[in-house]
Order: C-alpha cells, then sequence, then structure tokens
C-alpha cells in the first residue's frame, strides 16, 4: 500500500489515462457518433431522455456539485470543474476497460493528486463531497447488457429507483443487527479492523499529512503517459494484438484476482478444446452463473453460520 502511494501511483495514473484517451484520440468519429446519436427526442432514437434533458440534467447537476462544494470548502471552484471534467474522462476509460478485458479500472487516487498538486488553503478540501470514480463505465455496461438482452432501458432504470430505497432501509436494519451483536469495530469483526484503515485511513492519512511525495508527481505522470501514448499509437498503427489498458488493469489488480482471472482464462481454454467451440460458447455464460449461484449460497450461510455462533459465544457477556 505504500509503495504504491508513494512511487507507482503516478506511473499508473499516466498509463491509465494513455491507455483510455489515445485509442479515442485515434478514433474521434467513434465517439463523435456516439454524442451525436443522442440528438433527437428519446421516442426516436430509443433514448430514456431526449438530447435537451439529458444536457440540461449534466448541466444542473455540474453546477449544483461545484457550488456545494465551494461552499462547504471555501476553495476555488476550478478545481471541482476541473474533477468533474477528469470524472468524464474517467468514465471513458472505465468503459473501454470494462469493454476491452471486462474489468473496471479506475485511475488511482486522481482526486487526492489533484488536491496535493493544486494551491489551496482548507484543509477540508479533503473532505469534500465529491470523487472521480468514473462510474459512468459501470452504466454503459449494464445498458449494455440491458441491450443484448433485450431489455428495455426505462425498465432497468425504474427498477434501480425501486431497488435503491429498499436496500438502503435494509442496510440501516442489518447495520443494528450487527451493532447489537458487538460494537464496530471489535475482536467480533476482525475483518473491518484490518481492511478500512488499510484501504481507506492510513491512504486518506498519508495524503493529508503529506507523507505521500509527490516532488515528481507531474514527472512520473507524464512520462509514464508519454510512454504509454507511444506504445499505444505503435500497436494500433501495426494493428499488433497487444493491449495497453489490459497491462494497466493487470497492473492496479490485486494479485489474487489476476492469479484467478487467469487460472479462469486457462480453464476456459482447456474447456474450449475439449467441448468445442460451439458448444462452449453456447454453455460458457450458463456453467459460469451456475458457480456464481451456488458460490453466493455458501458465502452466505458460511456468513450466517458465523454471526450465529459468534452470538452465542458473547451471549453471556
Amino acid at each position: 500500500q505504500r509503495s504504491i502511494l508513494r512511487f507507482w501511483v503516478y506511473p499508473q495514473i499516466g498509463l491509465g489515462i494513455a491507455a483510455g484517451l489515445v485509442p479515442i484520440l485515434m478514433h474521434p468519429k467513434v465517439v463523435a457518433k456516439a454524442l451525436t446519436s443522442l440528438k433527437g427526442t428519446g421516442d426516436e432514437k430509443g433514448l430514456i431522455f431526449s438530447f435537451k434533458t439529458l444536457i440540461a440534467g449534466i448541466l444542473i447537476t455540474s453546477i449544483t456539485i461545484v457550488i456545494l462544494n465551494t461552499w462547504l470548502t471555501g476553495c476555488s471552484p476550478i478545481i471541482f470543474t476541473g474533477l468533474i471534467l477528469i470524472d468524464f474522462i474517467a468514465s471513458l476509460i472505465m468503459t473501454r476497460g470494462i469493454g476491452v478485458s471486462g474489468i473496471a479500472f479506475t485511475i488511482p487516487y486522481i482526486t487526492e493528486t489533484v488536491y496535493t498538486l493544486t494551491p489551496h488553503s482548507n484543509p477540508s478540501i479533503w473532505f469534500s463531497p465529491i470523487y472521480v470514480t468514473g462510474g459512468g463505465g459501470h452504466w454503459a455496461s449494464w445498458l449494455k447488457i440491458a441491450e443484448l438482452t433485450n431489455t428495455d432501458y426505462m425498465s432497468y432504470v425504474k427498477a434501480i429507483l425501486i431497488i435503491t430505497p429498499i436496500a438502503w432501509i435494509l442496510s440501516f436494519l442489518y447495520l443494528e443487527i450487527l451493532w447489537r451483536i458487538a460494537p464496530i469495530p471489535s475482536g467480533i469483526y476482525p475483518g473491518f479492523s484490518y481492511v478500512v484503515p488499510a484501504t481507506y485511513i492510513v491512504p486518506k492519512a498519508m495524503w493529508i499529512t503529506g507523507e505521500v511525495a509527490t516532488g515528481k508527481a507531474l514527472s512520473f505522470i507524464m512520462g509514464s503517459l508519454i510512454i504509454g501514448s507511444i506504445v499505444e499509437i505503435i500497436v494500433t498503427l501495426l494493428h499488433i494484438p497487444f493491449s495497453i489498458i489490459s497491462i494497466v488493469i493487470g497492473i492496479t489488480t490485486a494479485l489474487p484476482m489476476s492469479i484467478t482471472i487467469l487460472l479462469g482464462g486457462i480453464l476456459g481454454r482447456i474447456l474450449e478444446w475439449r467441448m468445442g467451440k460451439e458448444k462452449w460458447e453456447e454453455y460458457r455464460i450458463t456453467v459460469a452463473a451456475g458457480i456464481f449461484l451456488g458460490e453466493s449460497i455458501i458465502v452466505a450461510l458460511a456468513a450466517a453460520l458465523s454471526m450465529v455462533t459468534r452470538m452465542l459465544w458473547i451471549l453471556p457477556y
């Protein structure tokens, strides 16, 4: 974690930007076609909202976010406007990452890097309610799945709007149940004590206190951006079957997950060889869904059993 924050985070940012933006810049017609296809009414194009409604919603939301964060922190609105633009770029990068590899890629610590490299005197900016996630890539993939399964876009959006408040209410109930078992954090929930400090508290504290070395941040970001861009341009022009974004995703993905994906790919090739390509392509999604469903049931039962046994253990006290 500390090695990433002190060095590797900046090359990852540069390579991520190169892997996501260079292909888009080399094929501007694709982006232009996607944007121009939004024009017209929703009924004409089969969209959820009309083009004017979409643009108005984006502008109103963006302006509200900038005003809110400027008011809360007292910092320049230029910083938050820049973060919104960066988030749009991050969404394009994540969308391409999912399309190429099936894995969502987020540029790491880009918000913290912007805060560190821009002049400001108010420490409250570190707790402002804005963060670059590139979450638009998830929505693009979900709507693509809806398209492939002949699901109406609006039906999916309605389902999200209905399920989200229910999930919020249930999350409070689950949290209350867990708190009644034991305080959080505590020895009853060891995972929380390990995961939260390592993934949120310690990195946040390192950025705020200046422990993250930023002296050569711009040099590392620009250097990796230039190198990644050159490699991406060369492999694209020469039609070499090589993807920079896959390399970046591999670099930024935890080792257990990377190894699991590699083993799954090897196993898939073996099964394709034994079963035949057509049969394997027909049933592989069903097999994956069955494995995922079975694993989910086992995890749910194991978690429930663990909670029951822990409740019995602390009951006398």
